[in-house]
């Protein structure tokens, strides 16, 4: 880097660039009006180093962590999957046996209207004869009648 004295020893020493900011108070301008030069190309580059090394573990520490998180979400999710298929299936499961149990119910009514019908056609049938036995019987009644009025 040029922020070195020349090692001439001449006095004249390279144009002056700034260090970095986190590094300013280390600014060899300052160092020399302290007295002590420094050699920051070394301090710089362990420093450097050392933040790097830091700033990469904090950020693995970071990817683990959002790792971790959407491991939990993904977790999380597949359980609410689960929870909902059960629940659906639950759901359908119920629909299913209500739907039988309106079938079975409407298969009674179908059974139990027959079952009235046929009772009906029955008493129908049963009125019926007696109507034509009793008709049968008031007409052999007036052909007896008309049969002794002639003969007596």
């Amino acid at each position: 880097m040029g922020t070195d004295p020349d090692p001439s020893g001449e006095g004249i020493s390279p144009p002056y660039s700034p260090p970095p900011r986190r590094l300013r108070h280390l600014d060899p301008f300052h160092s020399k009006i302290l007295g002590t030069p420094l050699r920051l190309c070394d301090c710089f580059k362990e420093r450097e180093a050392a933040y790097e090394r830091e700033q990469k573990l904090i950020q693995i520490e970071k990817e683990k962590e959002v790792a971790r998180l959407r491991a939990l979400q993904e977790r999380a999710r597949d359980e609410q999957a689960e929870r909902d298929e059960i629940r659906a299936r639950r759901a359908q499961e119920q629909a299913e046996r209500e739907w039988r149990r309106k079938e079975a119910e409407e298969i009674q009514r179908q059974v139990e209207t027959e079952a009235m019908l046929r009772e009906a056609r029955q008493q129908q049938m049963a009125q019926r004869e007696h109507f034509l036995a009793v008709e049968a019987q008031r007409e052999r009644a007036e052909f007896d009648r008309v049969l002794r009025y002639l003969f007596d």
